[in-house]
């Protein structure tokens, strides 16, 4: 059985991980013939796959940033080299990673038109109107390729499955449709667990600042994405409770958010980690403040490592962590407080919660759907 990964992001971050973790899996465990298409710009991920050894990795200019406006309108270009590498994988499965239905529609037409068997997203494609609020040109262009990308997908679309409840209630509603999308969880690679006695990465980074307590906000730096602006405005009074906030990741607006903190003293940036799980592990606590997740990767580690985390209170959040662990980030008292009870919590009622809440969605295996399947049929 050949696998096909398609991946047309231009960064690196937890949907790429979860994807490469599944690859190394279904080559090295399950016996399978994996490739993976990617952008050469995406230099991380390839890396990463380099690193797994065994699977056959192509570059070929898959990238979701768009250099022209006709290509972000129509994405026509992409469909030739779409079709070649499907064509590779004929009558076997194909997996999408974070590709948008403002162009995944080109996905699914190959997918008919070469008569693969299975077509599988592995995070909730959604429509980028649904995420920015753009103004001007860039608006009006977005929402006319969605709606085209809307209208097509409706025609012909396959079996489809996201990674969430909450996704597929989306996607159901976007389209007026009563069934049709599939739940599959998501995946994750279990972080290990840090060795006592090694040196605190957290508390290494204040450099001597006197913190109480210590927050991580882990993910690409991106407002309009990880919502890191949320958490400037609630910086002085976090100083005022003696709590220091590291930023883990780079991204599209580690400027702007470094000018945004300039002169707070409980602020700290890391930039990019390979290994951001032994932050967390070392922190106090974890800082979600997104403003879009589909089943958020980095959550689900930090519930598994039991670590104590305040999300956003979207519905992605809500479904995999419960309310009881979201947070208003508009509201900088709210959020304090928010801090200091869950600090107070104790540890073995906190893991009691999280086993309970990663079994619901993810099985006690942490495997999606995807890989259940394809074990059950190999």
């Amino acid at each position: 059985m050949k696998i096909l990964f398609f991946d047309d992001a231009y960064t690196f971050g937890g949907a790429q991980v979860a994807a490469v973790s599944m690859a190394k899996y279904m080559q090295e465990r399950m016996g399978l013939e994996v490739s993976f298409t990617c952008s050469p710009g995406n230099k991380r991920l390839i890396e990463r796959l380099q690193q797994v050894g065994g699977i056959d990795v192509k570059h070929d200019g898959y990238s979701a940033k768009p250099l022209f406006i006709v290509s972000h309108l129509l994405m026509l270009w992409k469909l030739p080299g779409i079709i070649s590498r499907m064509r590779e994988a004929k009558g076997d499965v194909v997996i999408i990673n974070m590709a948008g239905l403002e162009f995944g529609w080109l996905y699914i037409y190959a997918t008919k038109i070469l008569k693969i068997r299975r077509l599988y997203w592995l995070h909730n494609p959604f429509l980028y109107t649904d995420l920015l609020q753009r103004s001007g040109w860039r608006h009006t262009i977005d929402r006319i390729r969605d709606r085209l990308a809307d209208l097509f997908a409706k025609t012909i679309l396959p079996d489809l499955g996201t990674v969430s409840q909450s996704g597929r209630e989306s996607l159901l509603r976007r389209w007026g449709l009563s069934s049709g999308v599939k739940v599959m969880g998501n995946t994750i690679t279990v972080p290990p667990p840090r060795i006592r006695g090694e040196v605190n990465l957290a508390r290494a980074v204040l450099n001597g600042y006197p913190a109480k307590t210590i927050a991580v906000v882990p993910g690409r730096i991106s407002f309009g994405h990880k919502g890191q602006d949320k958490v400037v405005d609630c910086l002085p009074e976090l100083e005022r409770n003696s709590v220091a906030v590291i930023f883990i990741g780079d991204g599209e607006d580690l400027d702007a958010l470094k000018k945004s903190c300039a002169g707070q003293p409980n602020v700290f940036f890391v930039g990019w980690q390979n290994t951001v799980s032994d932050y967390m592990q070392d922190a106090d606590l974890v800082l979600m403040p997104s403003r879009f997740e589909t089943q958020p990767l980095i959550t689900m580690e930090a519930m598994y490592l039991n670590v104590p985390m305040l999300t956003s209170g979207i519905p992605s959040f809500e479904e995999l962590i419960g309310q009881q662990f979201t947070a208003n980030f508009d509201n900088p008292a709210e959020l304090c407080a928010k801090i200091e009870w869950l600090c107070k919590q104790d540890r073995k009622w906190l893991e009691s919660v999280y086993a309970a809440r990663l079994e619901i969605c993810c099985g006690s295996q942490y495997q999606n759907g995807i890989m259940r399947t394809l074990e059950g049929s190999n």
